[in-house]
């Protein structure tokens, strides 16, 4: 049998958990304060005005719901009020990415070592349905968590994101620019779909003979 995971290995697994988690709920901040000056500067109107509206709502939607709405009045050209929807469907995008790791369990997972090794230790995020469930279906949520390295990935991304929206606010980049470093950010979470029930796959049927 392989022995135990020591404690500090566990330690060290929560820790670089909480540091990348910690990281990646800061750079979601940094793409809504960005957002919400933008909406002062698009709406024209003023930045304390402007917060108290884009941040009255308590959900995300319901602000960029705002948003969009007001994007209708404003007196800019229609290549910036484009370019504008199109960072907003970003972040609604990124957005549900975000819920999706944010409301996961954090659960501690010990990989099988050699004999006479300890058994590396990492924290994955699990989706909460996966409980009390069948062995087969708690595997199907734990084959699709989250991990560290995809909370890494995520953040690098939501930090892309907030730069691209306070570059275009700026004026620090031209829109062809800006367009092309939008159309480079990937889309989030990396191919994995925790929201699905379990299905048993459809037999085909045979065809009919003649």
């Amino acid at each position: 049998m392989p022995m135990s995971t020591s404690e500090s290995e566990v330690d060290r697994a929560w820790t670089k958990f909480y540091v990348e988690y910690g990281n990646a709920m800061l750079a979601w901040q940094v793409v809504e304060r960005e957002l919400a000056i933008l909406f002062s500067r698009l709406t024209k109107i003023p930045p304390d005005m402007a917060i108290r509206i884009f941040y009255a709502p308590r959900s995300f939607n319901g602000r960029i719901d705002i948003f969009k709405s007001a994007l209708v009045t404003c007196k800019v050209s229609g290549d910036i009020k484009s370019f504008a929807r199109q960072l907003i469907a970003k972040a609604k995008h990124y957005s549900d990415c975000r819920n999706a790791f944010a409301h996961d369990q954090p659960l501690l997972f010990q990989q099988t070592a050699f004999p006479g090794e300890h058994a590396p230790a990492e924290i994955r995020l699990v989706d909460g349905k996966g409980q009390f469930q069948s062995d087969e279906e708690k595997k199907r949520y734990v084959d699709m968590a989250i991990t560290v390295a995809d909370i890494t990935e995520i953040a690098v991304n939501f930090r892309h994101l907030g730069k691209l929206i306070g570059d275009f606010w700026s004026q620090s980049a031209s829109l062809d620019k800006l367009r092309e470093r939008l159309a480079a950010l990937p889309s989030l979470p990396p191919l994995k779909d925790q929201s699905q029930p379990y299905a048993e796959p459809k037999r085909r049927r045979k065809s009919a003979q003649a």
